[in-house]
């Protein structure tokens, strides 16, 4: 309702918040006071006020706050309106009789007030409320009488003839029956007699009742007959009309009525704008959606959390899961808050992407705003949880369920059952099935059984897989694969081989059919079978896998073919099995080999396995060291690559090549399953055998080395490298070369007529040229006509394209067509087979005048070079010179194929002494060339060679040297041609990503790896292993555990298998990053699938193991790298171990490990004398540090900067009386430390200036990072000997030489000290420093800003026992200061100005030395 205030022609508005309602100009009575009303509330909002749109702008805006209670309007008349008005409500003014009404209305202007407002029910107070009274009940009466215009008439009929347009609008407006609210705007128009816009305004307060009461259909037929009656409708009309539709769920006719709007005249405001960002969004137009968000955010318009939940849900669909957070945290930011379903979905977004953390933060956040999860929370914490492996946070969330008596559904039961099969976690796991099966409303389904089978056959529980096994087919649920896979498993686990033989037939029965999970599973139980029983399985594999079968059977049965046979196999079965598959087959393939003493089957197998990119990386070579990485193979796959790179040795040094000084090779030290020795111990004793000079490195396990002058001598004097084993070269492509295809369509003369087949060749084809002279013109019925051949202007194509095989099709392809490409090829392998002398007969058979089609057919299907070049020179005599380069081309083509690039080299310069020009795809070819043969420094100096020859290079070639830059380290060209590609959208190939990324991560451009990354998928680039392997490794160096879990996720979820070096990266970047729980996850992981450990990945478990406090599982896998056999705990291992240990004040356990490790032949270092030292003092064993420090001295280790603060420390928990022990250790360490030491200890009462420069030498004698640690070390001392001003100069010293920065940070609004990184004695110190700051800003009369802050971080110091944030709260406590714990940021203290200002007068303003007590 409405308060009327009269003042001098001037019209007042006031509207109820800012937020809902504006306001406008309004007319006197006979000009017609009201020209529309709105309905701008939200569906959340059903009695929120409408809107007023009158002729006149209003200077207000929706921005403007509810303490603004009024606003001056000017009347403006000629000016029409850009943006409709808020709605303002019906007058609290007596009803009075015309004569009485007519003056006033013309006089006096009013204003309007709503009556939920405050104001208004304060005005109402003053004056009589007996109208209002009435109004109200007169809606009442209308809303629950039936809907005929009788009975309305009837009820109204005590209006009498006299009708207030504003009664009227005000009884319209408390109604919400939508059957009877037309009929009571049709009375009171009839008795009002209105014009046009105030009978708008009628119209409009009915479309909002239709609104209220959600009857969408009812405001379609009122709009109408507002058109039938030649209304013109307004804004607000439409805003009406879309909100109503939102409302009812029908975001299509939102739509439908806001673009029916500019066919009105009428231009959407920002209100009824920002509501259809809910409509575009949930009719899944992303572009409108975002466009108007943005609109929304640029001119600060206000949007709700339904279209905020709106914009999330459509962006989720999408996959944009950043864009999610995005709108989210936009969202917060303009002061929306949170719904329940805006929450949910957000969540249900975080599962789809695969981020458990962001959704753990969502949902602590959603708790702290004072929301309960339901059901659908509940469902998407857990889902997320569990793809994540977050095991103990989806137990708690499902222990949280089973409190709150909220059903769970058999989707989330076995999700969780699952999640405890992967992270071994059997216990949880029978009691979540027990639960199931008791709940009375789920049972346990396929998916159920597999999971628990699962669970037993990884822990090799034989008979409890057999009796869930057993219950699963007393349940009438058939076992699927998966079950039986893991019943293979559980049996090959326990060495049951008949029962494994026994399930793969009971699979056959069951018509079953075995999967690539299935055969890697039975393959491995063959690799653990011995000799004698591998008969057991030859039958279960060929069952299984008959590809595989076969292989096996060729080896087993020593089967005999030509090797293109046993390859071709091979070959088939690689490509046909997953890509986790890949590896361990060629592994134990290879080990069968050796085993059965196929020593070349074994060569051929590992030959294929690295152009197959199974083997990756085996050899690397730099300029100081040319090193054979052995550590991701078996033995037998190991001794066979030592044989080839023995070789590729023994041939680099008669070429007189220069080698790098160093010659490694890495073992791994670990073993392979089916082996039971080492790789080391199998290698380092075939070495000895062969008298090689190769020696176990002292600091790198599993390491052999030897010098580059050493091994020369050796292979001399061998004479041969026959007693190695002769073998193939292992040089292989570490990368498939991104090829510019030799295109061999090559046009002779330009035409677009048609093409036809030529008799002499079936794929040359001719083109017609219609002339009256030409045969083809000629009548083919004229027996006069002449048989002449066809014109010599042609086009030769590929015989393996696939556009030869369309065109061999088509009829003109004759039989003789067919017969003739059927002896060219039988040529063509008739001279790869004959000798030199034999060329000329066998090509004397194509007569005299040979076609070059013919000869570039023949030579594109030779596969022998040799022969190759004498075919040429027979062609070239037979042949027009100009033709030449397309001869010259195909041959060097066939040297790409054999990888024989010198010979390449020879043939080109051959081809430049005959006068031959080189074209394009010369250089393509070479390049190519040079590039599959591991020399991209080669295709660099022949695409420089290009303009030479005044060739130009094309985009494919272009796109082909961005990898060759990428791999010589040529980051410039390769950058400008990789530009280049993006902006002429040229087709850059995954291997030329890949070798970008590994680029800019050997360069430490981190952020370069992730934008290479998401270039490759922005331009459609499917990424592959190598690709993701590469950016793992880059994100691990970087130190960015969390974009690698990402990066890992979005490759399982693409179908991308991961292998050992994917674990590896893994590994490094989650414990470099200290996700523990990831980390020993993906441990956990690789121990299941077989896959062996290195000591360098032990030794960065153990380490992150130490770090984070997890002594149990450090010890656990210290057992199982000892149990191992192929991996030796090294320096590097004990030391973690001590470490470990001395962190928690284990000295009986490190002295074990020191004692061991002295046992092992390992010395120990001043890592382990630094951790022992630590021991000690935390057990409070002075004299015990003391004296295992003068026994390492004697061993000469020097004390190093980490030893010395360690030394500190220890200080700081000594007894003041204990002290003088560690002094002279302390001299020994470091004299200058001493020096600052003595001052402090000995009450020295020197210059402070003195004390000050002392401190000052010795800060800038050591590290840069060890900086902050001796001062905050030093500064901890000072406090522990109450001695504030020593502290004091030391705090402040640290500030000046930059070793303490950004302690404090100000702002208009809040002033922060900043701690987290300080020790317990520095942060106190900062303290009293920051209060002093307080005080004396106070009393130069300066303003404090609002808010004051301390943040303590949520960690504690390495060295202490308690965090700052429990110190902190009771230090504080006991000053009686001012300062909360914030409830919303966990580490932050809060105050504010006002109770500062009050604290520091009532102490005196000054920090005294009892802070310090």
């Amino acid at each position: 309702m409405f308060i009327i205030l009269f003042h001098a022609n001037t019209i007042f508005c006031v509207s109820e918040s800012f937020d809902d309602t504006r306001c406008g100009t309004l007319k006197s009575k006979h000009e017609n006071s009201f020209q529309s009303l709105s309905n701008t509330e939200d569906r959340t909002h059903p009695n929120m006020a409408s809107r007023l749109c009158c002729s006149s702008p209003s200077p207000l805006s929706h921005q403007h706050r509810c303490s603004q209670t009024y606003s001056r309007i000017s009347p403006s008349p000629t000016t029409k309106p850009k943006t409709s008005l808020p709605l303002i409500h019906v007058s609290l003014q007596q009803h009075q009789h015309p004569e009485q009404e007519a003056p006033s209305s013309s006089s006096k202007p009013r204003i309007w007030v709503n009556p939920n407002n405050p104001l208004a029910k304060r005005l109402r107070r003053k004056s009589n409320s007996s109208r209002y009274v009435s109004l109200v009940k007169f809606a009442q009466s209308l809303d629950s009488c039936d809907p005929t215009s009788e009975q309305v008439s009837t009820i109204l009929a005590s209006f009498g003839d006299t009708v207030l347009e504003r009664d009227a609008v005000f009884v319209l407006n408390k109604m919400e029956n939508s059957n009877t609210a037309p009929l009571v705007m049709r009375h009171f128009r009839d008795k009002i007699k209105p014009s046009k816009d105030t009978e708008l305004i009628l119209y409009n307060v009915t479309l909002k009742v239709c609104r209220k009461s959600m009857d969408f259909q009812a405001a379609e037929k009122l709009f109408d007959e507002m058109l039938q009656r030649g209304m013109q409708p307004n804004n607000i009309t439409f805003s009406t009309l879309i909100n109503c539709a939102r409302m009812c769920a029908l975001p299509d006719k939102a739509v439908e009525w806001f673009e029916k709007m500019p066919g009105f005249g009428c231009e959407p405001d920002g209100i009824t704008s920002s509501a259809m960002v809910y409509a575009y969004a949930r009719t899944g137009n992303a572009d409108m959606a975002l466009k108007l968000y943005d609109r929304a955010k640029e001119e600060k318009w206000r949007l709700d959390a339904v279209a905020f939940s709106a914009l999330i849900k459509m962006i989720g669909v999408s996959g944009n899961y950043d864009g999610c957070l995005s709108v989210y945290q936009e969202m917060k930011e303009l002061g929306v808050r949170p719904n329940m379903a805006l929450y949910n979905t957000l969540l249900e977004a975080m599962r789809k992407a695969r981020r458990p953390r962001q959704a753990k933060a969502i949902y602590s956040e959603m708790i702290s705003n004072g929301f309960s999860p339901d059901l659908v929370t509940y469902a998407s914490l857990i889902r997320v949880y569990v793809r994540a492996q977050f095991s103990d946070d989806a137990l708690s969330v499902y222990k949280e369920m089973k409190e709150k008596e909220i059903e769970m559904s058999s989707i989330l039961y076995n999700v969780l059952l699952a999640m405890c099969a992967d992270v071994h976690r059997v216990d949880e796991g029978v009691r979540i099935f027990k639960d199931m099966k008791s709940s009375g409303t789920c049972q346990p389904d396929s998916w159920t059984y597999s999971s628990m089978i699962t669970l037993y056959s990884c822990h090799g529980k034989v008979s409890e897989a057999e009796a869930m096994l057993n219950e699963m087919i007393e349940s009438g649920i058939e076992p699927t694969i998966r079950v039986l896979t893991s019943m293979v498993q559980c049996y090959g686990k326990a060495k049951r081989t008949d029962d494994v033989v026994k399930i793969c037939n009971q699979l056959l029965d069951l018509g079953m059919v075995p999967d690539d999970r299935f055969c890697c599973c039975l393959l491995n139980v063959m690799a653990q079978t011995p000799n004698k029983e591998m008969g057991m399985l030859t039958d279960s594999v060929e069952k299984g896998n008959a590809k595989l079968g076969s292989v096996v059977r060729y080896l087993v049965e020593e089967q005999e073919d030509d090797g293109d046979s046993f390859i071709k196999e091979v070959s088939e079965l690689l490509s046909s099995v997953d890509a986790e598959a890949k590896m361990p087959l060629c592994n134990s393939l290879i080990d069968l080999c050796v085993k059965l003493n196929a020593n070349g089957r074994a060569h051929d197998l590992l030959d294929l396995g690295l152009k197959l990119e199974i083997y990756v990386d085996v050899q690397v070579r730099s300029q100081i060291q040319w090193s054979l990485h052995l550590k991701r193979l078996s033995v037998g796959a190991g001794l066979t690559a030592l044989r080839a790179w023995m070789n590729d040795l023994s041939k680099a040094f008669e070429c007189g090549e220069d080698l790098p000084p160093l010659l490694g090779i890495n073992t791994g030290q670990r073993k392979y399953k089916p082996s039971d020795k080492g790789l080391f111990s199998v290698l380092e004793s075939r070495l000895n055998e062969l008298n090689a000079p190769f020696h176990e490195h002292p600091n790198k396990a599993g390491w052999l080395l030897t010098t580059t002058t050493e091994a020369k001598s050796w292979l001399e004097s061998k004479g041969s490298t026959e007693s190695i084993s002769t073998s193939n070269s292992l040089t292989q492509t570490n990368e498939q070369w991104p090829v510019t295809v030799n295109n061999l369509s090559y046009l002779y003369t330009q035409s677009k007529t048609p093409l036809q087949a030529s008799s002499q060749n079936p794929f040359t084809f001719t083109q017609h040229h219609e002339h009256p002279n030409s045969p083809e013109a000629a009548n083919p019925h004229d027996p006069h006509a002449k048989s002449q051949p066809l014109s010599k202007n042609h086009i030769w194509v590929n015989p393996r394209s696939s556009r030869a095989k369309h065109l061999r099709k088509k009829k003109s392809l004759s039989s003789i067509s067919a017969s003739s490409f059927s002896s060219l090829l039988r040529l063509a392998k008739s001279l790869d087979s004959c000798s030199q002398q034999d060329v000329s007969k066998i090509l004397n058979s194509l007569g005299g005048k040979i076609v070059e089609p013919d000869a570039v057919f023949v030579l594109d299907n030779m596969l022998n070079p040799e022969i190759a070049l004498i075919v040429l020179k027979y062609f070239q005599q037979k042949i027009k010179p100009q033709k030449h380069v397309v001869l010259y081309n195909v041959t060097l083509k066939l040297f790409r194929e054999v990888k024989d690039f010198k010979g390449a080299e020879k043939l080109f310069d051959e081809m430049i002494q005959r006068g031959v020009k080189p074209s394009i795809v010369t250089f393509s070819t070479m390049i190519s060339c040079a590039a599959t043969c591991s020399l991209p420094h080669k295709a660099v100096e022949w695409f420089e060679n290009m303009p030479s020859f005044e060739c130009e290079p094309d985009d494919n070639i272009c796109s082909t040297m961005i990898y060759a830059y990428a791999r010589v380290g040529n980051a410039y060209k390769a950058l400008s041609l990789y530009d280049r590609a993006k902006t002429e959208k040229w087709h850059v190939d995954k291997v030329a990503f890949s070798a970008l990324i590994k680029m800019h991560g050997k360069a430490g451009n981190y952020d370069g790896c992730l934008n290479v990354y998401n270039d490759m998928k922005f331009f459609g680039t499917k990424p592959n292993l190598v690709t993701y392997n590469s950016v793992l490794y880059a994100m691990g160096r970087a130190r960015r555990a969390w974009q690698a879990k990402v990066i890992y996720e979005e490759m399982v979820s693409n179908g991308i298998s991961p292998n050992w070096p994917t674990y590896a990266a893994l590994l490094q970047a989650y414990c470099r990053g200290r996700f523990k729980e990831d980390a020993l996850s993906v441990y956990k992981e690789m121990k299941e699938k077989g896959m062996d450990m290195n000591v360098v990945l032990y030794n960065m478990l153990l380490a992150m193991c130490a770090d984070v406090g997890y002594t149990d599982k450090a010890v656990e896998i210290f057992e199982d790298m000892k149990s191992s056999a192929a991996c030796r705990p090294d320096s590097f291992t004990f030391s973690s171990l001590i470490d470990m240990y001395s962190c928690i004040g284990k000295v009986s356990e490190a002295e074990e490990t020191l004692n061991e490790m002295i046992d092992n032949g390992i010395q120990p270092n001043i890592f382990v004398l630094t951790s022992l030292v630590r021991c000690y003092g935390k057990a409070k064993r002075i004299d015990d540090a003391v004296k295992i420090l003068n026994q390492f001295s004697g061993l000469g280790i020097v004390p190093d900067d980490r030893f010395c603060d360690t030394l500190l420390n220890i200080m700081i928990q000594t007894p003041k009386e204990e002290l003088v022990k560690l002094t002279d250790c302390v001299e020994k360490a470091n004299p200058k430390l001493s020096s600052v030491v003595r001052c402090l200890l000995e009450e020295q009462k020197g210059d402070v200036v003195d004390f000050r420069r002392e401190a000052c030498e010795l800060f800038n004698s050591v590290d840069a990072e060890s900086k902050k640690s001796f001062c905050n070390s030093l500064i901890d001392l000072c406090v522990n000997l109450n001695k504030p001003d020593r502290a004091c100069d030391l705090l402040d010293l640290g500030l000046r030489l930059g070793i303490y920065t950004d302690i404090q940070s100000r702002s208009q609004t809040m002033w922060y000290l900043h701690l987290k990184r300080l020790s317990l004695g520095a942060a106190l110190t900062a303290l009293c420093f920051w209060i002093n700051d307080l005080s004396k800003a106070l009393e130069s009369g300066e303003d404090l800003p609002p808010l004051l802050g301390i943040d303590t971080g949520l960690g504690k110091h390495k060295f202490a026992d308690k965090g700052l944030v429990s110190v902190f709260e009771s230090h504080l406590r006991e000053l009686n200061a001012p300062f909360h714990e914030a409830t919303h940021k966990a580490g932050w203290f809060f105050t504010t100005n006002e109770a500062v200002k009050l604290w520091l007068q009532s102490s005196g303003g000054k920090c005294t030395q009892e802070v310090y007590v």
